[in-house]
């Protein structure tokens, strides 16, 4: 074998070598790549399932939400019906019974004084009738507050202290009817009736900040 050969052969060795290298060097760096593909891919997929959570999450929360707000101002507006309609339907024949005896006792001290103590009578179970139905109301209003934003909870309060205002002036109103038809104090009455529809508009102003504040609460989930 001549020099040239041997350096052939020397050179081809040293050629395979350098592939030989070349392709491990390649093999295992496409190797790492397709690892690194694998951790990225996996790492997508974890970010994409926690996105999807977090969207299901959150719908659910709106759904929820929503539909508690939606069943508060549905038992809102059956209470301010119930209390509007079947207090005047309720009240009407109660005043009506107690002018009739009454006119009937004029000379009668004692006989006007059982009609003013059945119209009280009567009056007191109207109360406690109405004051059930906004016991149930305040229930439902504590439920609100557990997933209500503190603006929500500030209305809230707001439109419970008028609904207790409005029981508070409206029984005594109510229990100071007797003296007035007797005294027939109409400026009273009149006087009277101002300051329930004062006090019924608050409610109404309170109740559309609400509802304006709760669709904000809807649109921020």
């Amino acid at each position: 074998m001549n020099q040239l050969s041997v350096w052939l052969i020397l050179l081809i060795i040293s050629m395979s070598f350098l592939y030989l290298k070349t392709y491990i060097g390649e093999k295992a760096k496409n190797k790492a790549l397709l690892k690194d593909k694998l951790n990225l891919t996996r790492q997508i997929e974890c970010l994409k399932k926690e996105h999807e959570l977090e969207i299901a999450k959150r719908k659910y929360q709106y759904e929820s939400k929503k539909d508690q707000y939606i069943n508060f101002f549905q038992m809102l507006d059956s209470f301010s019906g119930k209390q509007n309609i079947k207090t005047v339907e309720n009240i009407t024949p109660i005043i009506n019974d107690f002018y009739s005896a009454f006119l009937r006792a004029t000379n009668n001290s004692e006989e006007q004084y059982k009609a003013s103590s059945l119209f009280m009578k009567r009056i007191q179970n109207l109360m406690n009738e109405n004051n059930t139905e906004f016991i149930r109301l305040k229930q439902e209003t504590n439920t609100i507050r557990l997933i209500a934003s503190d603006e929500v909870i500030s209305l809230l309060n707001d439109l419970e202290k008028i609904y207790e205002d409005m029981f508070d002036i409206s029984n005594i109103i109510i229990k100071n009817i007797p003296h007035n038809i007797i005294e027939n104090n109409q400026n009273e009455l009149q006087t009277n009736m101002v300051l329930i529809e004062q006090i019924a508009q608050n409610a109404i102003t309170i109740k559309n900040k609400l509802i304006l504040q709760m669709r904000d609460d809807l649109s921020k989930i």
